[in-house]
Formats: structure tokens, sequence, C-alpha cells
């Protein structure tokens, strides 16, 4: 018979983040609501965090330590706010896929900025706009062209874009492909107005456009998914 209740370990990973989520992400969450973003350092986002680069250290424990318990923590951060929730842990969206598929020098180039200092400004575009959208069926595309890729389509709810150094792409090629992008590529551009979910109204969510945005073949994550932009 399986058994429902927590292991000493579990137990211990949600006692932590739960007291975290009370005692730090619960008495910022109306402020930031009203608000109606997270503006400027990670600290400043929350209103409460007991000290710089907090963000990769949590991370950073939550991974090496309870590698099959991440749900467990992400549900007790949401108890205390799922806007911050959702927030804190936005770089993983790009820092995963690097870590489990990214070639060495990607690994090099972008994992130590995520571990070891404050919250990085890196996010990722999956969700398009669609009434049967689909991750295995996407409708942006990455084209190969010549010693490059040729990026096309429309993403949506995207966090922190306006501000993103990097952003992974999600884009199908040859059937699947995973993209990483910066605004600095022409065509790539995030809409000024941002959007809004109910209950999450304090993370800022835009829309991102790709039309013929051209990048390095060496950008494809791991160079067999993916692609990485500076």
């Amino acid at each position: 018979m399986y058994s429902f209740e927590p292991s000493e370990e579990q137990q211990m990973l949600v006692d932590a983040v739960g007291k975290y989520a009370q005692n730090d992400l619960r008495p910022a969450a109306m402020r930031q609501r009203r608000a109606a973003n997270y503006r400027g350092s990670l600290s400043t986002r929350l209103g409460a965090w007991p000290a710089p680069g907090i963000h990769s250290r949590i991370l950073r424990w939550i991974w090496e330590s309870f590698r099959s318990h991440r749900a467990l923590a992400l549900e007790e951060m949401a108890f205390g706010d799922l806007a911050g929730s959702l927030a804190v842990m936005t770089p993983s969206l790009f820092a995963t896929p690097i870590l489990l598929a990214g070639s060495e020098e990607q690994k090099q180039e972008y994992l130590p900025k995520i571990a070891g200092g404050d919250w990085p400004q890196y996010t990722a575009a999956l969700i398009e706009y669609s009434y049967d959208f689909d991750a295995n069926d996407l409708r942006a595309t990455a084209r190969a062209d010549g010693g490059g890729y040729i990026l096309n389509g429309e993403k949506a709810f995207v966090p922190f874009a306006r501000d993103a150094e990097a952003m992974l792409i999600y884009a199908k090629l040859d059937g699947r492909t995973q993209v990483s992008s910066s605004q600095k590529y022409d065509g790539l551009t995030v809409a000024d107005e941002r959007e809004k979910l109910m209950g999450i109204n304090a993370l800022p969510l835009y829309r991102v456009k790709l039309n013929d945005v051209t990048i390095p073949a060496t950008n494809r994550l791991g160079g067999r998914q993916a692609m990485t932009l500076n």
C-alpha cells in the first residue's frame, strides 16, 4: 500500500520553505498585488528578502538536496504568494534546460551567473496564443538557414520579458527544438503592455513576437534540440 505521508526529508523541506512563505512572501504579497509589479532587485520585488543572493542559495539548496521534491517546495512557496513563487523560480525556466541539455560551453556561460549571484534576468517563452495549445506541436518555428536559424512566431505570458538579459524560446524545428534568444536580435519584440492573469497580477507577463529573428547555429541548445543567444 502506498503512503501519502511525507517522508522525514520531505517534511523538513516543507517546514523550511513553509516558514519562508509564511514569514517573508505572504506579508509582501498584498503590497505587490496593489503595485501590480515586482520591480528592482529581487529583494525589492518580494519586499522581505533576508540577504542578497538568497534566491540563488534557496534554488541551489532545493536543486542539490531535494531534486525529487521540488514540487513540494513550490507548493509551499505558492501558499505565501503564487506570483512571488513564480517570480522566484523564473530563472529556473532558463537554467534547467541548459543544465539538462546544454553544451559544456553553455553551462559554463550561464549557470554560474544563475547559481552564484543575485536574481538573474533570465526567462523562457513556451506558451502560445491558441485554444488548442500543445507544447509538443508548437506553431513558432525555427528554420535552418546557412550557418544559423531563422525564428518566427508569437509567445504569450512570458515572465519578465521586457527586462530579460536572455530568453529561452521554444519553437518547432523538424518536429522539436528549444531556442534561447535575447532582445538584442533584430525581429524580436516585446509588447509594451503587460498581460494580466487573475491571482498573479504582480507577476510581469508579456507577449513576445519573432519576425525573422536570425541566430547562429552555435546557439542551439546542446547542439541538438535548442539554441542560445547572448
